[in-house]
C-alpha cells in the first residue's frame, strides 16, 4: 500500500495511517503484492483469484471486506489491509480497523471516545475518522503543545526545553505543520507560524523561512 506514516498525534494533529491512502475501511490494494494468500489485486480490492481461494470477498456501498485470516487490533501489522475489518474480529466495529506506524499495529477504527473500549479515540493526520487506543494517551500532549521533556508527549518526543511535542518524519503529511531538516541531520515536524508572535509559548524559538522536506520553502517555529 506504500510508505508508512507515523503515529503519535493527539488531540490537534491526530494519528497518520500506514499507507497511502486510507485503507481502514476495506481490504485495499494497489498491487498483487498487497494481497495475501492466493489473492489478487483487482479494481482497487484484494479478491480470490479463483472460485474458493483467498477467503470470501463481500463488497457493501462503502466498504470491502475478506473473510478468513485477518490480524486483530494490537497485533502487528504492515499494511491496513491485513486487518480485521466489520464483522471479522469482535473488536473491530463497523468502521473497521487501521495500521498505525508508531507501534505497527492495527488498532480498530472510531469517531468518538465511546466507541473505544479504553475511552480514547485519536485523530488520524488527513483522515475524518480516528483510531482507539490506551486511555493513557488521551492524557498525553498533542503535535505542536508546549513541553518540557519527552515524557509529556503522545509521541515519546519533545524537542526540548521550552520546546513542542514532534516526532521523526518523511513528508510534510506526517506532520500538522510541516517536516524540516535538522542541524543533527535529522527531519522533524516543526509547528508551522506566520510571525514570531505564534513562536513565543516555545520560549526563545522564532518564526523562520525554511525548506522542508518536499524542496518547498515555509515559515515554521525553530531556535
Amino acid at each position: 500500500m506504500g510508505t508508512n506514516r507515523a503515529i503519535g498525534w493527539v488531540l490537534a494533529g491526530g494519528l497518520a495511517v500506514a499507507g497511502v491512502a486510507a485503507c481502514g475501511n476495506g481490504d485495499e490494494c494497489s498491487s498483487d503484492n498487497d494481497c495475501k494468500g492466493d489473492r489478487v489485486c483487482s479494481a482497487g480490492a484484494c479478491v480470490g483469484s479463483d472460485p474458493g481461494t483467498g477467503g470470501t470477498t463481500h463488497t457493501t456501498t462503502s466498504t470491502t471486506t475478506t473473510t478468513g485470516a485477518c490480524t486483530a487490533p494490537g497485533i502487528g501489522c504492515a499494511t491496513s489491509s491485513e486487518c480485521c475489518q466489520a464483522g471479522q474480529d469482535p473488536g473491530v466495529g463497523p468502521t473497521g480497523a487501521t495500521c498505525v506506524t508508531d507501534d505497527q499495529s492495527c488498532h480498530a477504527n472510531c469517531n468518538a471516545g465511546g466507541d473505544c473500549a479504553s475511552g480514547c479515540c485519536v485523530g488520524l493526520v488527513g483522515e475524518s475518522y480516528g483510531v482507539c487506543v490506551a486511555a493513557s494517551y488521551c492524557t498525553l500532549k498533542g503535535p505542536d503543545e508546549p513541553c518540557d521533556v519527552d515524557s509529556e508527549c503522545a509521541s515519546s518526543f519533545c524537542s526540548g526545553y521550552n520546546g513542542w511535542c514532534t516526532t521523526y518524519c518523511s513528508s510534510n503529511g506526517d506532520c500538522p505543520g510541516w517536516c524540516a531538516h535538522t542541524s543533527s541531520n535529522e527531519y522533524l515536524c516543526f509547528p508551522m507560524c506566520s510571525s514570531n508572535a505564534d513562536c513565543y509559548v516555545y520560549g526563545s524559538a522564532t518564526c523562520k523561512y525554511v525548506t522542508t522536506v518536499s524542496g518547498n520553502a515555509y515559515n515554521v517555529c525553530s531556535y
